[in-house]
């Protein structure tokens, strides 16, 4: 049996990616966190309409298997739990955007929560998996959806509604971005992120002209995520105030 309770006995056990356990800042990640859930609410509030592109998410969400359970695991030790999918003829999704459900103990800020916010559909407790395994099919997601945490309430928002608001994975459309080297979380997690959510991330950062050209054609289209540390490497950028610059410190737990 697989409850994801360990959580409130010792430290959770962070499954599949070490980087989620080495590389993970609480601050950072809670800041990250709660920009992406504005940027979502801003989205949807505001009613605009963004058009899917074609290849392979057009594909995802258009082939005979769309209604398949893919499921994605996040904050315990998943290797019974993958088998419960498995043996229920669900997925185990091999990147966050197959995934349809992320299953976890708790709502808590992990890297991998960010990265399925704009694709799943239900965030959910692992006791659906366990009573869905005694009667041999999924059930009803509803009596099993994660609400009224902890999270939702430091960050104020609501998940439920969040996951209800439409095109969450294109929240940094047309949106460039230059993570510094020395950012926590480390540059690969937030390029995850940022690319989840319809962004692109640049290895080098463009030039002064450049940057200025592109933020004159849409405001904030360059966008310069960086930590004090790194601030020699800004030095055009922060002189000319050429671009939206976001500070992540340093925060280790």
């Amino acid at each position: 049996m697989f409850t994801g309770e360990g959580s409130t006995k010792k430290k959770i056990k962070i499954e599949e990616d070490d980087r989620e356990k080495l590389e993970r800042s609480s601050s950072n990640v809670d800041a990250i966190l709660e920009d992406v859930i504005k940027g979502f609410e801003d989205k949807g509030n505001k009613n605009n309409t963004f058009t899917f592109g074609y290849g392979k998410l057009f594909y995802l969400f258009n082939n005979a298997d769309r209604n398949r359970i893919m499921v994605r695991f996040s904050g315990f030790e998943a290797s019974e739990a993958s088998k419960a999918v498995l043996k229920l003829r669900g997925g185990l999704a091999n990147n966050n955007r197959e995934a349809t459900h992320l299953v976890m103990p708790t709502l808590m800020r992990t890297p991998k929560l960010l990265c399925c916010l704009p694709f799943v559909k239900f965030i959910l407790s692992p006791q659906w998996l366990n009573d869905s395994l005694e009667h041999g099919e999924f059930l009803d997601e509803q009596p099993y959806v994660l609400k009224d945490s902890d999270l939702e309430r430091k960050m104020n928002f609501n998940m439920v509604k969040l996951l209800e608001l439409p095109q969450r994975d294109q929240l940094f459309k047309n949106k460039t971005f230059y993570v510094t080297p020395s950012v926590v979380p480390c540059r690969s997690v937030l390029r995850d992120v940022i690319e989840n959510s319809g962004g692109k991330v640049v290895s080098q950062l463009k030039n002064t002209k450049t940057i200025l050209e592109l933020n004159q054609k849409e405001e904030n289209s360059f966008i310069v995520i960086s930590c004090t540390v790194d601030f020699h490497l800004l030095s055009d950028v922060i002189k000319h105030k050429i671009s939206k610059l976001f500070l992540l410190i340093p925060f280790y737990i």
